[in-house]
């Protein structure tokens, strides 16, 4: 005749319980995670996504330019702005200002050198709110280069809208010191969320 041991089975039966609680805790906190994540991730509609700037040429005259291509994460929640992300590339071997044999030029060695890169990136560090809109802190890679940037910028629907001034020769962009290009480049993106 069977005797049973209640306190061993007991015993067993709260052991068992226990851990099937704390997986079920780590099972539920990893899922609330990961739909926290999803939830915050939006997609770049990279069509209708540009990125355009304009230089000065020769001190009188305004070269203006695209770039498209735009790729990579974006985390934007204005009420939620310590978990903003942006991690967005431009492709540079599309860059366009409407003359082809400039363009390629654009695109050598002392210029873009987009054999060897063929993307500009941002990745921010910081979102803040300000009087007009958002400010986002980061760093700017372009060129094999990267430097420290801000760009200024608000909300509409689906759509960022922001704008920032780098310094050319941060970037050995175009070399130092010839009166035909300006050091300045000012620099406009046009990020399109995805709907859905």
């Amino acid at each position: 005749m069977a005797i049973f041991d209640f306190a061993k089975v007991g015993t067993k039966f709260v052991s068992s319980c226990k851990i099937y609680s704390m997986n079920t805790r780590h099972f539920t906190l990893f899922f609330s995670l990961l739909l926290s994540y999803s939830i915050q991730a939006q997609q770049i509609d990279t069509e209708k996504s540009t990125v355009t700037f304009t230089v000065s040429n020769m001190k009188s005259n305004t070269v203006h330019g695209t770039l498209s291509g735009m790729q990579g994460e974006v985390r934007f929640d204005p009420s939620d702005l310590t978990n903003a992300k942006f991690d967005v590339c431009a492709d540079a071997t599309t860059i366009f200002t409407d003359n082809k044999k400039r363009d390629e030029h654009l695109k050598k060695e002392d210029y873009l050198h987009t054999d060897g890169f063929a993307s500009m990136c941002f990745t921010s560090s910081s979102v803040e709110k300000t009087e007009k809109g958002f400010l986002a802190k980061g760093t700017l890679s372009l060129r094999g280069k990267t430097g420290e940037v801000e760009i200024a910028f608000d909300k509409a629907e689906n759509s960022l809208m922001g704008k920032m001034i780098i310094d050319r020769y941060d970037y050995d962009i175009g070399g130092k010191g010839k009166f035909m290009i300006g050091r300045e480049v000012t620099v406009t993106i046009l990020c399109v969320l995805a709907e859905g």
